[in-house]
């Protein structure tokens, strides 16, 4: 049987440097780095649910996550994707940087607005 690639190019998938408009949502504790990977080496944007690790892990430990993630993914992009707690939504530098460094493309957030600090980085 052959099978013909189809790549289905449009401006979300220019913007994320995917394949397909195919975006895994990331849900805490499903999308873990396992699916994340399997969703971009397919063509889509795996997006790893970071919301419980923040909870239980620490920065080195997030960190190390993050580049195995990278890893896993084989150089295709994918995100990072948690919630955002405080009353001014504030955010840890150090965290969006270990993100950043470990190689994920982007950064999603949900519950809470970032505050300026976290935009303008």
């Amino acid at each position: 049987i052959l099978k013909a690639k189809v790549m289905l190019a449009n401006r979300l998938t220019k913007l994320l440097g995917c394949d397909h408009p195919v975006m895994l949502a990331g849900m805490g504790g499903i999308a873990d780095k396992e699916l994340v990977a399997a969703v971009s080496k397919a063509g889509g944007f795996g997006t790893w649910g970071g919301a419980s690790a923040v909870s239980n892990m620490d920065l080195d430990q997030i960190r190390q996550e993050v580049t195995e993630m990278a890893a896993a993914c084989e150089g295709k992009p994918f995100g990072v994707d948690i919630l955002i707690h405080g009353k001014d939504g504030g955010l840890l530098e150090p965290l969006i940087d270990a993100y950043a460094e470990g190689g994920a493309r982007v950064f999603i957030t949900g519950k809470g607005y970032p505050n300026r600090q976290a935009t303008e980085m």
